[in-house]
């Protein structure tokens, strides 16, 4: 590995990038993973960066050093995803305060003009708000089965739906507000994180179809065991 950490100082990422070949990866996990690094380091200065990050993400996986992971922090901010460049720069200074990729991450998401840095800088805050969010859906949905905020339609009988009416009663009409207020902040949650994290914004077509059932925290929770389990870990 010396001669391609020599190569990639030189500035010759090309030949660190042979140099790296899958054929020649060792087996040990520690090695490897820093093999995995430095190849991944090259591949990204060549411009290709799908191959860079499977590699950086495999050496993490291997070896979650705060050097690994300030790469590729600084990676995903270059392929412009800089919220979850900033969560993994913050986990490469939990381990190494000095980690130089890191700290150029960080520098440049709390920037003037960056407007991600706001929502970065609220973590964990705005994670435990959607879980709520999705919490109180569930509540809701529990409470308008357990009591529907209408009486039920007299089956049997002719018209049965005509005996359909709202309640009054409080516990209805709480029932009724909280069911609005849950799906105006699962469906505003979920929109503000696909857009800072720059998910696809197909993840929004689910909402709107489970908006007219009532249930917007359903596709909510979906989102949060699918794409953000895609995130860095």
């Amino acid at each position: 590995m010396g001669a391609a950490r020599q190569k990639i100082r030189d500035r010759d990422f090309s030949a660190a990038a042979e140099l790296l070949a899958d054929d020649l990866v060792p087996q040990d996990a520690s090695a490897r993973a820093e093999w995995l690094n430095l190849r991944g380091v090259a591949l990204a200065e060549l411009g290709r960066y799908d191959d860079a990050e499977a590699d950086m993400r495999v050496a993490i996986e291997l070896n979650p050093t705060a050097k690994h992971q300030g790469n590729l922090a600084a990676l995903l901010m270059l392929r412009d995803r800089p919220f979850l460049a900033i969560e993994l720069a913050k986990k490469a200074l939990d381990l190494d305060p000095d980690e130089p990729s890191a700290q150029s991450v960080l520098d440049r998401a709390y920037s003037p003009g960056l407007t991600v840095s706001t929502m970065a800088g609220s973590e964990p805050y705005w994670t435990w708000l959607g879980y709520a969010a999705i919490a109180l859906g569930l509540i809701v949905t529990c409470l308008l089965v357990v009591h529907p905020p209408v009486t039920l339609p007299e089956f049997g009988k002719p018209n049965a739906f005509d005996s359909t009416k709202p309640r009054n009663d409080a516990l209805s009409v709480l029932g009724f507000y909280l069911w609005i207020t849950s799906g105006l902040l699962c469906g505003s949650w979920l929109l503000i994180d696909v857009i800072f994290r720059r998910q696809r914004f197909t993840w929004l077509v689910p909402q709107v179809i489970f908006c007219f059932c009532g249930l917007t925290w359903v596709p909510t929770a979906i989102y949060f065991l699918i794409a953000r389990k895609t995130d860095v870990k």
